[in-house]
This record gives C-alpha cells, sequence and structure tokens, in this order.
C-alpha cells in the first residue's frame, strides 16, 4: 500500500451552525494499491487530524485511519472492486 500526501491545502469550511464559512489549511492522505499491469485503486482518503503538542496522539489517530485502508482491500480484493479488467489482468 502506498500514500500520496497533500499538506497545508487550503480549505473553505462552513460551521454547520452557523452557516458561516472559514478558510482552513488541512492535511489530506489518500492510501492506494497498484493491481493489475497499470492500475491503480485508491483505497481510502482522509484528513490528517494533527493534535498539537501531542505526536503520539497525532499518529495514532493516523494509524487508524491506516488500519481501515487495510481492512478494506483485505475486504474487497477477492472481488477486484468489480473491474473485469483487473480480473483479466490476473489470468
Amino acid at each position: 500500500m502506498f500514500e500520496i500526501r497533500w499538506t497545508d491545502v487550503s480549505v473553505n469550511r462552513r460551521d454547520r451552525v452557523s452557516g458561516l464559512v472559514a478558510q482552513e489549511i488541512a492535511h489530506v492522505r489518500l492510501y492506494y494499491i497498484e493491481e493489475g499491469f497499470n492500475w491503480v485503486v485508491g483505497v481510502h482518503i482522509h484528513e490528517k487530524v494533527i493534535i498539537e503538542e501531542d505526536e503520539q496522539a497525532t499518529l495514532d489517530l493516523q494509524d487508524v485511519e491506516i488500519d481501515e485502508a487495510i481492512h478494506f482491500v483485505e475486504d474487497h480484493r477477492d472481488g477486484w472492486w468489480g473491474v473485469e479488467e483487473l480480473q483479466a489482468s490476473e489470468t
């Protein structure tokens, strides 16, 4: 499994109560696997939550997201995510 990182992405967040929009910075992670000849399958994407002054808590939260990606791969690999071309590359 591989990771693509987007750091310091400018995003607009809307407060669900007030409806006000504020610009913030986000860190986004995409986990993917390489399957078949020319296939990349994105398995999980999330915003990396950073806990200020607690690096271990930040890492623990990201580990939860990585575990979710791993479980997705384990649960869906046998069905090749419904992509016929991936099934054909196996034969």
